[in-house]
């Protein structure tokens, strides 16, 4: 509501630096593990008002912490609060693995129903990891995807528009979530949020009202952020070192994050999960095959590749072709 000003019509790269320090600034006070957490708070701002211009799929946000109290669920809000007015309404994700996915879909459906721009996940429970195969599923769908509404039989085809935000301590994911989301960390210093020395903020008048200031700020930080998509469309999109394109992801890619870079801003990259983190039991198999390769090994019958191990033959070499890791081990 109000008269809203106008976006620059020709931005510069200058205004941009100048629009994204300002974004950036407001999430300064939150402990973040590495300082271009902030930047990974401003693409999921940017991806909620850029989402329209996005002709494909948009990874999702997980806002962790190493204990309670310490601001991630106030991330989130204030996300929110800029990008569309108000809080997220955050959803429980089912502490449970006995079907969640079940549990999972509904919430979705209904999301869609109501067209939902944002969909945020509050208080992930570590015991059950986030993902499974309906998260997943809309999280990689580019405009439509099939749903089960609750309460009516067979499938519904809806438009999927939201940014999928997550929220929790100690966040744990399933092995293909991992490529779907960015994870900016909080790591709290102080025993206890009470125990946090007012001396440790930039803006201590900050404290205890950040969605006050977020919501009397809102029509300038809501510029701010289309200044800084807006001036690096027009300057053709340029390639940004440093902005690695993320597969699946890839016009999304081409936009938020490297109209961040290109404004001054950190590299996403670091806050993506490493996946060989969690290797698959195919790979470990394959691994254990090589570290005892010496200690199987009596003779290897020449020019075959086939290991001679206690008289039988074993074709093992060809089982090492199936990951490029065991191969070059």
């Amino acid at each position: 509501s109000g008269h809203w000003p106008t976006v620059p019509a020709n931005p510069t790269q200058e205004d941009a630096r100048a629009a994204l320090a300002m974004l950036e600034d407001v999430f300064i006070d939150f402990p973040w593990e590495q300082p271009s957490g902030r930047s990974v708070a401003v693409a999921a701002l940017l991806s909620i008002l850029a989402r329209p211009a996005v002709q494909g799929a948009v990874p999702a946000f997980i806002l962790d912490a190493n204990d309670s109290g310490f601001g991630k669920s106030l991330v989130a809000d204030t996300i929110c609060t800029i990008a569309t007015g108000r809080d997220p309404a955050p959803v429980h994700y089912p502490s449970n693995q006995a079907n969640a996915d079940e549990e999972v879909e509904k919430i979705l459906g209904g999301a869609a129903m109501g067209g939902a721009a944002v969909l945020c996940w509050d208080d992930l429970d570590v015991s059950n990891p986030f993902g499974g195969s309906a998260i997943q599923s809309v999280i990689t769908t580019r405009d439509t995807r099939s749903f089960r509404i609750l309460g009516k039989t067979g499938q519904v085809v809806l438009p999927w528009r939201a940014i999928t935000l997550a929220t929790g301590n100690n966040v744990q994911t399933t092995r293909d979530m991992e490529r779907r989301v960015y994870r900016a960390r909080i790591v709290a210093k102080w025993p206890s949020a009470a125990a946090r020395p007012l001396d440790s903020y930039t803006h201590p008048e900050r404290k205890g009202r950040l969605i006050e200031y977020v919501t009397e700020q809102r029509q300038a930080l809501v510029i701010a952020a289309l200044t800084v998509l807006r001036a690096y469309h027009l300057a053709g999109r340029p390639a940004v070192p440093g902005v690695i394109e993320h597969e699946g992801f890839e016009a999304w890619s081409r936009l938020v994050p490297s109209a961040i870079a290109w404004a001054g801003g950190a590299s996403l990259s670091a806050h993506r999960p490493v996946s060989s983190s969690q290797r698959s039991p195919e790979q470990l198999a394959l691994e254990t095959v090589c570290a005892f390769w010496g200690a199987l090994c009596e003779t290897v019958a020449p020019g075959t590749g086939m290991l001679q191990v206690g008289g039988a033959v074993k074709f093992l070499y060809p089982c090492l072709l199936y990951t490029s890791d065991a191969a070059d081990e």
